[in-house]
């Protein structure tokens, strides 16, 4: 361990002590020093310490961490690794050989983990604020108003999107650091925030799809440490190392040994001579060793560079992956739904196994991939089909099980005479560590057609591999076909698994039925869609039911093959094919960078194309990259005659992409004074919640003489929850110096939910001195269900001077009120009306009836205010004993 030395002077140099620490040594306390979780970042060390009376080299990040994490009068316990671990080269990694089994006891009986993910640049401190406020209550009712009053949300997610892409988020080691801690704690800069409330608070945060895969998985390990039973000598995880190595095989290392070395700590395994970390052997007979503990009985042929391994083995096609899809109330969760076949049957799995499965961050799942089970292995692996053999994507997987059933064991004499048994050519990229490459999680797709086989194989040998692969993929689809959603799997398979020849695609055609459906999910699809087109015309030629279903489907077709798979279509069946005012108005609204292209071929290949009001309404609401060129298109097709109803500018209005402004500003140039803004177009451009909805109504403004800017209008801009709901309003107060604020207008924005409600309702104070304040307004407010609600009632508090109108109605719209801060408008009620506040048998039963999770908290405030004069009737039991989370209210 260290001492991390005390000065007042933060300039001061970093003074440390090192000594040795016994943790075998608990006696009837705990650990009181702190683990530290860091990025090395450079390898060059251009900073320097004073350890033990020395100078001591060590890199610019761990030296800015030890700055923050100085105390200016006590004294400080840590493990940091790169000062309590020889890190000398010349010592062939002996010594960390010999501390990398402890890591799991040095983080697990540390006091707390900290998290360092670096110093305060580009709004880190901040951002980190914001998650940690995002899971608390921002105000208090009763107290001063507050809240975030940044003028640009936009650049709040990006410091957000900043903060979670450091490299803290994809290195490998943390994932045991944090993993097995029982207290984590996250630092940037100066801010330091609890790791669980720092979990919760990204839950609520609306990260991207890739954003929140790349973080999920270690996030999850965090949002566990909570739950954590203290640590015992000699305890190890609950995850196979085939498992941990699949799941967290993207995240970086210095050195290729710690994609495996760095995961021992959170394995269930036991430790063998395979597992036992060795730095000194070369990464291949490190990574050789580790497949043949994963797979027993797979041989290891030969290796593609360093990070590929060509596998050979046996096993049971057991079924394919019917859904993907994220469990956003779990962290770092993913749910997959699995189809069995006829194998799985006949070797019991089925029985044993439920069909759906929940996996921790299988980030690199796709539907349409196969279960399998190789000989000799423990847990099934997830592989996927690639042209001439089979890509390992998940090593091993934990299937949920029935309740009281155990797995199968197939035994090995029954091995070679079981039924589905295949021989599976494999191959199983890792990717390099960082230091060696640039691999990013999309690598692996990239690799996935490099073909393992070697080129001097047997003609003999190579017919039956492609035999064997053919014969698994027929046995999946034909198990698909029994399914009661077999007809959109079937293709998913083709899709998935045909090589570019299509030979195994050729196969499928012939002996699966090919339905409108099949035909549909083919138009529909992105990868390898044209080529599987082709083959069903091949095979089915005029047979092949193209219906207008179809036609919709590819002209819908936001990939980047869509345009290929409609000139398929016109060179097959050309006049005959069904262009109808459905099939256009997909085309209009498709969303995807080509969906111009596609209605560019609509036009050159059908003669009369059916254009209708609602074909240009579909393009007017185009949210996509492609809406103004879809636009522009239909303006050179019929220039004048083109149908542009009050119906298309409003759907323009309402567009809720960021292309919206510019299709707004297409039909301002082709129409001017003729485009018909009706009060209803305003009014959509007013409750649009998107990030462009203010420059939407702006363009609305420059082009309109008299734009109509009705109560209505207005109403619509007070309810906006979106995040520049409050600058839509601001503008229509610059263009209207007499803005109608009604009370319905001050009730929508009482009820408004969104972060921004109180914000508006001060803009509206603002506008109007005196505000149209009724029993209706503070009956919206006492309801509303968003996490700003008491602020926004006390903004109302204060402008009113403390006299609102509470009646019975109100009060019990705020009991009824099931949200999180239900309870919390309730207390602000009681605090400013303890003496006149209406509480009725009306009120009790609406929250004895209150399905929310602090139903309890709402009956404690209305005991605590009222005692024994509470009105608890039968009716109030009743309502009681009907709601979930059942208490006894007679208490």
């Amino acid at each position: 361990m260290i001492r991390l030395l005390p000065h007042e002077d933060k300039s001061a140099p970093i003074q440390c002590e090192l000594f040795n620490y016994d943790l075998s040594e608990t006696g009837l306390g705990t650990h009181l020093y702190q683990a530290l979780s860091y990025v090395w970042g450079s390898e060059m060390k251009p900073e320097s310490i004073i350890l033990n009376g020395c100078i001591f080299h060590v890199t610019a990040n761990l030296h800015t961490a030890l700055l923050y994490l100085r105390n200016r009068q006590l004294e400080r316990i840590l493990w940091v690794d790169a000062i309590c671990i020889n890190q000398d080269e010349g010592d062939q990694g002996h010594e960390k050989s010999k501390q990398i089994p402890l890591m799991r006891t040095i983080y697990a009986q540390a006091e707390r983990v900290i998290v360092w993910l670096g110093d305060a640049t580009e709004n880190g401190d901040k951002a980190l604020e914001e998650i940690e406020s995002s899971d608390e209550e921002i105000h208090i009712p009763g107290e001063a108003a507050e809240y975030f009053d940044d003028p640009d949300p936009r650049e709040n997610y990006d410091a957000y999107e900043r903060l979670l892409q450091r490299d803290w988020f994809s290195r490998i080691w943390v994932l045991q650091e944090v993993g097995v801690a029982r207290c984590v704690y996250i630092m940037c800069g100066s801010v330091y925030i609890n790791g669980h409330i720092f979990c919760e608070g990204l839950t609520r945060l609306r990260l991207s799809s890739d954003l929140w895969s790349r973080i999920s998985p270690v996030a999850y390990l965090i949002h566990g440490a909570l739950y954590r039973p203290k640590y015992q000598l000699g305890s190890r995880g609950s995850i196979s190392i085939g498992e941990l190595i699949g799941m967290y095989q993207y995240h970086n290392a210095t050195k290729q040994h710690d994609k495996v070395y760095a995961l021992l700590g959170l394995s269930a395994d036991p430790t063998t001579a395979a597992l036992e970390p060795k730095y000194s052997l070369p990464w291949k007979e490190v990574f050789k060793q580790t497949i043949n503990y994963i797979f027993p009985e797979c041989s290891v042929e030969a290796f593609i560079e360093t990070e590929t391994a060509v596998m050979k083995s046996e096993g049971w096609i057991l079924g394919v992956i019917n859904s993907v899809e994220e469990n956003a109330s779990r962290v770092g969760k993913q749910k997959i739904q699995v189809l069995f076949n006829y194998t799985a049957r006949a070797l019991n799995y089925q029985y044993c196994w439920n069909t759906e499965w929940e996996l921790q961050a299988a980030a690199l799942i796709q539907e349409g991939d196969i279960i399998c089970l190789l000989k000799g292995a423990s847990n099934p692996s997830i592989i996927r089909l690639c042209k001439d053999h089979f890509a390992v994507i998940i090593l091993a997987v934990t299937p949920q099980q029935r309740p009281f059933l155990e797995s199968p064991a197939v035994r090995p004499e029954e091995m070679n005479s079981m039924s589905g048994l295949f021989g599976i050519p494999l191959i199983w990229k890792t990717p390099l560590a960082r230091t060696e490459t640039k691999d990013e999680p999309g690598a692996m797709d990239r690799h996935m057609d490099t073909s393992p086989i070697p080129q001097g194989e047997e003609r003999r040998a190579a017919e039956k591999r492609l035999k064997h692969i053919m014969l698994a993929v027929v046995d999946i689809a034909l198990t698909l076909l029994n399914q009661a959603k077999s007809e959109t799997m079937i293709i998913e398979q083709i899709l998935r698994q045909s090589g570019t020849e299509g030979s195994i695609a050729e196969e499928l055609a012939k002996v699966c039925a090919v339905s409108e459906k099949v035909v549909k999910r083919v138009a529909g699809s992105g990868e390898y869609g044209p080529e599987i087109m082709k083959i069903l015309f091949r095979h089915r030629g005029e047979n092949l039911p193209v219906s207008e279903e179809v036609v919709k489907a590819t002209a819908g077709n936001n990939s980047t093959d869509g345009p290929e798979i409609m000139r398929i279509l016109f060179r097959h069946l050309g006049e005959n094919l069904p262009v109808s005012e459905e099939v256009v108005r997909a085309a209009a609204g498709n969303n995807g960078r080509y969906g111009h292209r596609i209605l560019e071929i609509l036009i050159q290949q059908s003669k009369n194309l059916p254009v209708s009001e609602e074909v240009v309404r579909a393009a007017a609401g185009n949210s996509g990259p492609c809406g103004p060129e879809i636009m522009r298109i239909l303006f050179r097709h019929l220039g004048e005659n083109l149908p542009v109803s009050e119906e298309v500018v409003k759907a323009a209005a309402g567009n809720n992409g960021p292309y919206g402004p510019e299709i707004l500003e297409i039909l301002f140039r082709h129409l001017g004074e003729n485009l018909p803004v009706s009060e209803e177009v305003v009014k959509a451009a007013a409750g649009n919640d998107r990030p462009h909805g203010p420059r939407i109504l702006e363009v609305l403004i420059q082009q309109s003489k008299n734009l109509p800017v009705s109560e209505e209008v207005v109403r619509a801009a007070a309810g906006n929850n979106g995040p520049y709901g409050h600058r839509i309003l601001e503008i229509l107060i610059q263009q209207s110096k007499n803005l109608p604020v009604s009370e319905e207008v001050v009730r929508a924005a009482a009820g408004n939910n969104g972060r921004y409600g109180p914000k508006i309702i001060k803009t509206l104070i603002k506008q109007g001195k005196n505000l149209p304040v009724s029993e209706e307004v503070i009956r919206a407010a006492a309801g509303n269900s968003g996490k700003f609600a008491p602020e926004a009632l006390n903004i109302l508090f204060q402008h009113r001077g403390g006299n609102l109108p509470v009646s019975e109605e109100v009060v019990k719209a705020a009991a009824g009120n099931d949200s999180p801060n239900g309870y919390r408008i309730l207390e602000f009620l009681f605090q400013h009306r303890v003496e006149n506040l209406p509480v009725s048998e009306e009120v009790v039963k609406a929250a004895a009836g209150n399905t929310g999770p602090y139903r309890p908290k709402v009956l404690e405030i209305l005991f605590q205010f009222r005692g024994e004069s509470l009105p608890v009737s039968e009716e109030v039991v009743k309502a009681a004993a009907g709601s979930s989370g059942n208490m006894d209210i007679k208490s």
